[in-house]
C-alpha cells in the first residue's frame, strides 16, 4: 500500500492510525488543515447491494464533525466515483454548513474514465473569489470543471443513514418476503377463525414478532453508532438483546402469566421507549469513548432497557397452558412469521422515515400486544 501511495507513509510527518474514521476524529482533540475523505465506497456500494450501504461517515452530523475539526481555513475534501454519490455528498455538506453554497467547490474530471472523477472542498468560511478563480484555474490543468449537483431534499442523517435510495430490487424482494409471510398468517387466521381465542394469539404473536425483530434491527445500528464496527455491533446487540429478555424472563417470569398480559406488554413498550429516547445521546457520548468502555456502557444499556423484552411472549405461552390444542405452537409460529415482517419493515421504514420512527412504531407494536389479549384467558385468573 506505501508503494501505491508514493511512500507517503515512510514521510516522518506521517502517522498512521487504524480506526474507524468518525470515531477517530470524534475521540481527538486536533484541529487539521485537511481532512481527506476518499475510497469509502465498496464495492456493494456501487452494485447490488447499495441501497444497503451505512454512510455513517458521510452524513449530516459526520459532516458537522470533521468541519468542527478543521484549523481556521482548513479544508475537508471529499473524492467520490459517481454523480450520484457526489450529489448525496454535496447535499449532506450543505445541511451541514446551513447551505452555504459559497463554502463548497465541487469538481468533476471530463475524462468519463477515471474512477475517482468527483471532488468536493468545503470550508467553515466562505471561499472569496479570488479563490474560486484560483481553483478553477487548477481544475483546468487538470481537465477538470465546476461541477453542479441537483437539490436533494434527504441527505443522509444519522437517523437515516442510507446514502442510496432503495433499489427497485431490494424492494421488490423485501416485498415479496413480506407478501409470502402475511400469506401464510392468512391461512393461519382462515383455519382458526372458529376457535375461540385463537384469532387474538394469532395477532399478538405475529406483533410480538414484529415488534422484537425490528428492535434487534434498531439496537445493531444504534451500537454501530458507538462502536464503529458492524461485525462487532451485531454481535454485541443480538446477545444483549437476547441476554436482556432472557434475564427479564429469569428474574421476572413469574408476572408473565395471563392475569398480567397488558402489564408485560407495557413494560417492554417502556423498556423499548427508554432505549429510543437515550440511546441516541448515549451513542454519540460513547462515540469520544475508549473503544472497551463503549462497548461496556452500550452492553448494558442495552440488557437493562431489554429486561422486559421477553415478558409479552412469554405471558402469551403461559396464558395458553390451560389451553387444550395447538395453541402454544401458534403462538411460536406467528411469533416467526412475524419476524419476517419486522425485518423487512424495520428496514423499509428506517430506509424512508429513520430509526427513532422504527423505534417508536416498537413501541406501539408493544402497547397494541396489551390490546390483543386472548378471549379465553381474560378470566381474573
Amino acid at each position: 500500500m506505501d508503494s501505491w501511495a508514493g511512500g507517503v507513509f515512510e514521510s516522518p510527518r506521517v502517522s498512521a492510525h487504524i480506526a474507524e474514521a468518525r470515531r477517530f476524529i470524534a475521540s481527538s482533540d486536533h484541529r487539521w488543515d485537511q481532512i481527506n475523505l476518499n475510497l469509502l465506497q465498496t464495492s456493494p456500494a456501487a452494485g447490488q447491494g447499495r441501497s444497503h450501504v451505512d454512510a455513517r461517515v458521510l452524513t449530516v452530523e459526520a459532516i458537522q464533525d470533521y468541519l468542527n475539526h478543521l484549523q481556521p481555513h482548513g479544508v475537508l475534501t471529499v473524492i467520490q466515483n459517481s454523480t450520484e454519490l457526489a450529489s448525496r455528498t454535496h447535499a449532506a455538506i450543505l445541511a451541514a454548513n446551513g447551505n452555504r453554497d459559497d463554502s463548497i467547490l465541487s469538481f468533476q474530471l471530463s475524462e468519463p474514465t477515471n474512477p475517482f472523477s468527483h471532488l468536493l472542498i468545503a470550508r467553515n468560511e466562505a471561499f472569496t473569489n479570488a479563490e474560486v478563480e484560483r481553483l478553477r484555474s487548477i481544475a483546468t490543468d487538470c481537465d477538470a470543471v465546476i461541477a453542479t449537483y441537483p437539490s436533494l431534499a434527504n441527505p443522509a442523517t444519522d437517523d437515516r443513514p442510507f446514502i442510496f435510495e432503495p433499489s427497485k430490487r431490494i424492494a421488490i424482494h423485501a416485498l415479496l418476503a413480506a407478501l409470502l409471510a402475511l400469506l401464510i398468517l392468512m391461512v393461519i387466521l382462515a383455519r382458526e377463525r372458529h376457535t375461540p381465542g385463537n384469532p387474538l394469539s394469532v395477532t399478538a404473536g405475529v406483533l410480538i414478532g414484529i415488534a422484537s425483530t425490528a428492535l434487534q434491527v434498531l439496537v445493531i445500528y444504534r451500537l454501530q453508532t458507538a462502536l464503529g464496527s458492524p461485525a462487532l455491533s451485531m454481535g454485541i446487540g443480538l446477545a444483549a438483546v437476547l441476554g436482556g429478555s432472557g434475564l427479564g424472563a429469569l428474574f421476572f417470569g413469574h408476572f408473565a402469566t395471563a392475569k398480567f398480559w397488558p402489564q408485560c406488554s407495557m413494560s417492554a413498550a417502556t423498556g423499548v421507549a427508554v432505549f429510543v429516547l437515550f440511546s441516541p445521546v448515549l451513542a454519540e457520548y460513547c462515540d469520544t469513548m475508549n473503544h472497551t468502555l463503549a462497548f461496556i456502557t452500550m452492553g448494558f444499556f442495552t440488557v437493562l432497557t431489554c429486561l422486559p423484552i421477553g415478558l409479552p411472549f412469554l405471558a402469551a405461552i403461559h396464558s395458553c397452558k390451560s389451553i387444550s390444542g395447538h395453541v402454544e405452537g401458534l403462538i411460536i409460529g406467528c411469533d416467526g412469521l412475524g419476524s419476517i415482517l419486522g425485518a423487512t419493515g424495520a428496514t423499509a421504514l428506517a430506509m424512508t422515515a429513520g430509526f427513532s420512527m422504527v423505534g417508536w412504531t416498537i413501541v406501539i407494536g408493544f402497547v397494541g400486544v396489551s390490546v390483543f389479549r386472548p378471549q379465553h384467558d381474560q378470566s381474573p385468573g
